[in-house]
């Protein structure tokens, strides 16, 4: 990617749903082309694996064959060391985020989110802490340096009486205390009351060589509250038994995560009311996804793997599969997008209509890398356009009597009432004229019946429609 530099990784995914897996495994090699990228199925496996192999990051899911969640969580962040973990999870879930993070994840990563940018920056931002952890571990020497001119907020402060002891200018700057205020401060004033705190917390995560993470609530000097991702480990500060803490300002991080869930949530809702579904397929995987609202529009139960295509065209209506298809194939190869209205036949054998357009989408060099689209339920309105169409019929009738067979007893009665006007007739007296005269307006009369008895029939039929 443009303006950020590659590495040669070494990675290990533990995943053991393949289309996951590649779907991961085409991200990283177009971020890390030049990596070593090794699979494991199990907890037991990524264990053996990480035995004798050395990993700069490993991609975790939390639902395995032999371990699941937060057990998965803790076996491997056990078994990886110092080897930063990130959590590959399906969870909309903040505080269950959060909770990961403190159990020494690195990261955590919806797999519905994911992106070759989203991949970079969490691997790189993971391995680059790691980094500078490691650096610190190694040499005491680097620390001033490092210390003074890192971006990310440090302090050390004395294990025995957690009177801080150091401090850096990004934590003054994070914080707003000066350097002074700082200096003369005990560690714990900066977690506000009621939250845990780094020092409450540090015998339960330590490990062999001292090195913790977790996320935390810090207060500023303002009172405002802010989310740290803690990163800490021992160290000899000046003949003093001490620890250095990094404190990564991740709430808006957090904030950014919430607000896409909660767009989620709204776009789950705008689909159920506009009975709309999305769905898409990877071209360079071939995984498809349907999102939930597509599965309630075809009335089958969502499963996992899900729903294949095949699946899809097999309940595409018979007289409608061949410009189906004609028009799909066209969209995978970018000859045109698919525009198209269609009937499926359901389960229950309910026919539906269902309005479908898809395009296909390109990288910066014009290489399709996924085609997406979306799925209407247009049921309805077929149904009340063809009611529209049926009252239209029975009106274009009812303006047909009105305009032919009224006419005749019309015309009659014109005539008669001609011939009453006449002075000059003798060939009909009046007694007869006027028998004619009532019987054809008995005549309309039951024509004008017939045509307002049509009339009460369209408007029954309409109001069943609309209701």
């Amino acid at each position: 990617m443009e303006g950020m530099e590659t590495m040669c990784c070494n990675i290990l995914i533990v995943e053991d749903n393949l289309g996951d897996f590649l779907l991961v495994e085409s991200i990283l090699n177009e971020v890390y082309p030049d990596s070593t990228i090794t699979h494991n199925k199990t907890i037991s496996e990524a264990s053996q694996s990480l035995s004798h192999v050395f990993f700069d990051a490993i991609l975790l899911d939390l639902t395995l064959p032999d371990s699941n969640g937060m057990s998965s969580i803790s076996q491997i962040v056990k078994a990886a060391s110092n080897t930063p973990v990130i959590v590959l999870t399906g969870y909309e879930d903040k505080d269950f985020g959060i909770k990961t993070l403190s159990m020494g994840v690195s990261d955590y990563l919806l797999k519905d989110e994911l992106t070759v940018s989203i991949i970079l920056k969490s691997i790189s931002y993971s391995i680059e802490r790691n980094k500078i952890a490691g650096r610190l571990i190694e040499s005491e020497e680097k620390y001033r340096e490092l210390f003074q001119l890192s971006p990310i907020a440090k302090w050390v402060y004395d294990l025995e009486t957690q009177k801080i002891l150091n401090v850096n200018i990004a934590a003054v700057r994070q914080y707003g205390y000066t350097i002074d205020e700082f200096l003369g401060m005990n560690v714990s004033k900066l977690c506000p009351e009621n939250e845990r705190c780094l020092e409450n917390n540090i015998y339960n995560q330590i490990s062999e060589i001292g090195f913790i993470t977790g996320t935390y609530k810090h207060k500023l000097k303002n009172g405002n509250l802010i989310s740290v991702n803690i990163q800490s480990i021992e160290m000899n500060f000046e003949g003093k038994k001490a620890r250095i803490v990094l404190a990564t300002d991740i709430t808006e991080d957090l904030i950014n995560k919430e607000k896409v869930i909660k767009s989620n949530q709204r776009l789950v809702s705008a689909q159920e009311i506009g009975q709309l579904g999305y769905w898409e397929i990877d071209m360079i995987t071939h995984a498809i996804f349907w999102s939930d609202e597509v599965y309630k529009i075809i009335g089958i139960e969502k499963t996992n793997p899900g729903l294949t295509y095949d699946e899809f065209y097999e309940m595409v209506h018979p007289d409608d599969k061949t410009v189906f298809d004609k028009r799909i194939k066209e969209s995978l190869a970018g000859i045109s997008q698919a525009d198209i209205e269609y009937r499926i036949i359901c389960p229950d054998s309910t026919v539906k209509y269902l309005y479908h357009r898809s395009e296909l989408v390109k990288n910066n060099l014009g290489v399709p890398i996924k085609c997406e689209g979306v799925i209407q339920d247009i049921t309805e309105r077929r149904n009340y356009i063809k009611a529209i169409q049926d009252q239209n019929l029975k009106l274009q009738d009812i303006a047909w009597i009105q305009s032919h067979v009224v006419r005749a007893p019309l015309t009659r009665l014109m005539g008669l009432v001609s011939l009453l006007k006449n002075p000059n007739n003798l060939e009909f007296n009046q007694t007869e004229l006027l028998d004619q005269v009532s019987k054809s307006a008995n005549e309309v009369d039951q024509i004008i019946r017939e045509i307002v008895k049509n009339a009460e029939q369209i408007n029954i039929q309409t109001n069943k429609n609309e209701s």
